[in-house]
Order: structure tokens, then sequence, then C-alpha cells
């Protein structure tokens, strides 16, 4: 990411403000908030072009031992519901589900990287992924 504020994420309500490194900006906002399990976030273009083209996005964690947790990632797709049917049957298993499949290998490293060594995520430590990049088509 090129910036990112979640300084300000006080529960559930609170929004942020995020930019990928392609300029792409992004607000977050808090849809629930559970400090035992985790939370749900919804994404969305900070310039939006239309009202249910936004993301939610589960962060749930859950404590297995005392130095142990699961941590898992769903994400929710509405942008996308507005495809017709025969072009996303033909879309989601060759750019969609890919795509995603990267994306939350990308995001978990980070937050291992993090876990483990206790600092930031260089761009591009964990590889390129085509969508968040500054030189090229990018989905929305």
């Amino acid at each position: 990411m090129k910036s990112n504020d979640s300084s300000s994420w006080v529960g559930v309500g609170s929004s942020d403000h995020f930019t990928y490194i392609n300029d792409k900006e992004f607000i977050r906002t808090v849809q629930q908030w559970n400090d035992q399990n985790g939370l749900i976030l919804s994404i969305r273009p900070a310039e939006q072009k239309k009202q249910e083209n936004q993301i939610i996005v589960h962060f749930v964690y859950e404590k297995i031992a005392a130095s142990e947790s699961k941590f898992t990632v769903q994400i929710d797709l509405n942008s996308y519901r507005n495809i017709p049917r025969p072009l996303w049957i033909i879309l989601r298993p060759l750019i969609f589900i890919p795509g995603y499949k990267k994306y939350i290998h990308h995001l978990i490293m980070g937050y291992y990287n993090f876990l483990t060594d206790n600092k930031s995520v260089e761009i591009e430590e964990f590889g390129r992924h085509s969508w968040f990049r500054r030189e090229t088509n990018n989905l929305n």
C-alpha cells in the first residue's frame, strides 16, 4: 500500500482511507467488531460508481491455545453481481478466483511477517499483483 491510516478505528462505524501503489483510493468501514474473534470491514472505492460496488471482508481469529490462534479471511464480492451470468462463468475461474487467492496469500503473508518479525511489509515483498500495480489496467 502507498498509504494507510487506520489509527481512527474506535469501533463499529469507524472509517478510514487507504491508497494502493497504483493510486486507487478506497474507504474501509468497520461493520462489526468483536475483540474475542475479529471484525468485518466493508471496502469500497473512494469514488464509487455504483452503490453496490463494494467488497465485504471478514477477518476472523480464534484462540486455539495460549500462544496459538487461527486466522481466516473471507471476501464477499458484491461488486461483481452485475456481471452477466454467462460471462461470470468464464471470468470467475480465469480471473477473479486466482486474483483473490493471490491477494489473500499476500495479505496473510503480510500479517505473518509483521507478527513474526515485528516490521512493516515492503512493497511487493511477496510478489506482484497485477490488480494493484500502477502500470496495468486494473479491475475495480
